[in-house]
């Protein structure tokens, strides 16, 4: 693995090569996992057939060694570590709602701190700073892949493909920002109606108190959701036209088509796209848009 290594002074790289640092390799990490694809002929026959295939990819990725005398080095929303992944998380650890006051609360990193008070024998903080932070959950998922069948009768065609993912996790920042109640009108998810409101109420947003916000906000287990999904790539139906018929158009064959793609996608939350970068911290990316096609495909 590269890492950038710091250069001291006596070296002069910043006088006389305006750099402060060197590209080495003195890191080590390892990705393994296997890919599968199995195909079968369900139903075969001169009038009838069905096909379908089955894909599956897996992916480990673990640091072995990181550089002398680094044993940990954070990265945003998560830390190498040897024997940890590159795309493992780690935050803080998000508690829930105090329903007596409202409070969004943190599992607390010091117990014995001030602001810390314990609730079914967990001790919990209001405040970010005091956050234990822990690992958890990796980007990458547990298996990922597609499934296709292809079914055939007579001069008719189904095909479609769906593609999967079972496990890993992102981290919804959009999410976050659109229940922020720092600043007002700041919260823009219809979420926001189910906060805490009364003492006993039973929910999982906090109070509307722009003072402890930014607190609430901060990055954490609150808002990483499981990414699975399974999602209806492309649908596509075909009929082939009786060759009397193309014959007296000089064709060699003759094909009438209707073809969707992006029919449908199903995950955790409404609104969410699990389809992000390979960071797994959610950014503002469309959904890829449903397009539905007619035509014919002519052979001469």
């Amino acid at each position: 693995m590269i890492f950038s290594v710091p250069l001291p002074l006596s070296a002069g790289g910043i006088l006389f090569t305006n750099r402060n640092s060197q590209i080495r390799n003195i890191g080590k990490a390892f990705n393994r996992g296997f890919e599968v694809s199995l195909s079968y002929d369900i139903f075969k026959h001169k009038d009838f057939g069905w096909t379908m295939t089955v894909n599956a990819s897996t992916l480990k990725n673990e640091f072995i060694k990181l550089p002398d005398g680094q044993d940990v080095i954070p990265s945003g929303t998560k830390q190498f570590k040897v024997g940890k992944g590159r795309f493992d998380y780690y935050l803080r650890q998000w508690y829930g709602v105090d329903p007596t006051d409202g409070s969004g609360l943190f599992i607390a990193a010091d117990p014995t701190a001030t602001n810390v008070r314990t609730i079914n024998g967990v001790a919990v903080t209001p405040f970010s700073n005091n956050a234990k932070f822990d690992y958890s959950g990796s980007v990458i998922p547990d298996v990922y892949g597609s499934f296709n069948s292809t079914f055939k009768y007579k001069r008719f065609n189904l095909d479609f493909l769906f593609t999967y993912q079972i496990g890993g996790k992102n981290l919804d920042l959009n999410y976050a920002g659109l229940l922020d109640f720092s600043s007002y009108g700041g919260a823009l998810s219809t979420d926001v109606l189910s906060r805490w409101q009364k003492p006993g109420d039973i929910t999982d947003v906090p109070r509307a108190d722009n003072t402890l916000a930014t607190q609430w906000q901060a990055n954490s287990t609150r808002f990483l959701h499981d990414a699975s999904y399974v999602s209806l790539r492309q649908i596509n139906f075909s009929y082939d036209l009786p060759m009397e018929f193309i014959k007296k158009i000089g064709a060699s064959n003759v094909r009438l088509f209707a073809n969707a793609e992006n029919v449908f996608n199903l995950n955790y939350k409404k609104g969410f796209s699990q389809q992000q970068a390979f960071s797994g911290n959610t950014s503002n990316v469309y959904e890829p848009s449903r397009v539905i096609t007619f035509g014919v495909n002519l052979k001469f």
